[in-house]
């Protein structure tokens, strides 16, 4: 049986048998810096590592204006991990709330918002001024940057106070 012949070397513009030309290789380096930087992130977001939200006064919130506020000392637990478009977060949080107040606010991590369409909701624990543990509501929605922890039935978290927060939940995010 013949032989086959080899097939023609062919190189593309940018490409000699002496290695790549400057401008391409100049290219060649940013794209392959782009792409690797790119993965790492999406390594990162996507690896299963649980991290500490960052941690400011303005993370907290209320619906009404009212202050609640967590030194960081007493924020026990306050990680989220990304899993894709999922946030999975977990809180463990003691604050002061100085005023009535109907719903206590966190903001998400990353300036993540909930997308349009997409509810959530999870049930979590609190206590306030009587000190007495109860199930509280957890709900994140369309649009917003932040979530909301609302008394289960739907009551004013009493104030002045020492308010306990404690839950987990996931949610759909994007950036």
């Amino acid at each position: 049986m013949p032989r086959r012949p080899d097939p023609p070397l062919v190189f593309p513009a940018f490409r000699t048998p002496a290695g790549l030309e400057p401008q391409a290789a100049l290219e060649h380096t940013s794209h392959y810096a782009e792409a690797t930087g790119q993965a790492a992130q999406l390594d990162q977001r996507t690896r299963r590592v649980w991290r500490n939200f960052p941690y400011t006064r303005g993370l907290f919130g209320t619906d009404s204006g009212a202050t609640f506020t967590v030194d960081k000392a007493n924020a026990y637990t306050l990680r989220y991990r990304l899993l894709g478009p999922e946030l999975h977060v977990r809180f463990l949080l003691v604050g002061s709330l100085l005023a009535a107040a109907n719903v206590i606010t966190i903001a998400l991590p990353e300036s993540l918002r909930v997308p349009r369409g997409v509810f959530s909701e999870s049930i979590c624990y609190g206590s306030d001024a009587a000190g007495v543990a109860f199930p509280a509501f957890l709900s994140a929605q369309p649009l917003n940057q932040f979530f909301g922890i609302y008394k289960i039935d739907f009551s004013a978290w009493n104030a002045p106070a020492t308010v306990v927060l404690r839950g987990t939940f996931m949610i759909e995010v994007e950036p």
